[in-house]
């Protein structure tokens, strides 16, 4: 009977770290996605398109004209903070936006 009930809570416990491990393996991706921190999602603003760039939040087709415009004239950007020289990217745009970009 002890043998049994041992084995019953070993089960049980196994099966609770599982499912707490995929729960949190889950959690932790969706809230990289959720803060764009995932860099393999990230919109490079030195080699992106004018299309790929629309779809940032905020910017529409005359910015993302802007930014190739920009960068066609001046070359890459250096960092990322160098976006708000772009007419039109000042902080609070650029704030909603720093997360889904790289260079």
């Amino acid at each position: 009977m002890k043998r049994r009930m041992l084995s019953v809570i070993l089960f049980a416990s196994l099966a609770i770290c599982c499912f707490c491990s995929s729960s949190f393996a889950a959690a932790a991706a969706q809230t990289g996605a959720a803060t764009g921190t995932a860099q393999s999602s990230c919109v490079n603003i030195n080699t992106a398109t004018a299309d790929q760039l629309q779809a940032l939040p905020g910017i529409g087709p005359a910015i993302a004209a802007a930014i190739v415009q920009h960068r066609q004239q001046n070359g890459p950007f250096a960092a990322m903070d160098d976006l708000k020289k772009v007419k039109g990217i000042g902080d609070k745009k650029f704030e909603k936006i720093k997360n889904l970009i790289c260079i």
